[in-house]
């Protein structure tokens, strides 16, 4: 039984609140979007994508600008850090807040093409919060 939604967790001693199963899945995700920035090549979704799935597919006539997506890769980083971090500082809700809003952004992606955290890039850039160089 997970610990996250505990009204007492600030009192909940530090390693049981590692031990949360919410916890480790999204720690398991942090990992993964960490790995995705510093390392897109190896990472193993991309690996599996890479060798399973891409040699099915039709060449593609474009190739899609990797910025947008590498950002959504951070803000989903940002979003899943800052729900551990809550809840290592004894926030209750905080790690079920932040998985709930990593799963939404995954579904909208995965569902309806919509990347999230690729619309806030293209927005920064817009209102001039961001410059992207030249490819």
């Amino acid at each position: 039984m997970g610990t996250s939604t505990n009204s007492t967790l600030g009192s909940t001693p530090i390693s049981l609140r590692v031990l949360d199963p919410g916890f480790l899945v999204l720690a398991i995700a942090a990992v993964l979007f960490t790995w995705s920035l510093v390392s897109a090549r190896t990472q193993p979704l991309t690996a599996l994508f890479r060798r399973a799935v891409r040699p099915r597919l039709a060449a593609p006539d474009e190739w899609e600008d990797a910025r947008p997506p590498r950002f959504a890769q951070g803000v989903g980083l940002f979003v899943v850090g800052v729900g551990l971090l809550l809840h290592l500082a004894g926030v209750p809700w905080a790690l079920v807040a932040a998985g709930a809003a990593a799963f939404v952004a995954a579904f909208l992606n995965a569902a309806f093409g919509f990347c999230l955290g690729c619309e806030i890039y293209l927005i920064l850039v817009r209102i001039g919060i961001l410059r992207p160089t030249r490819a």
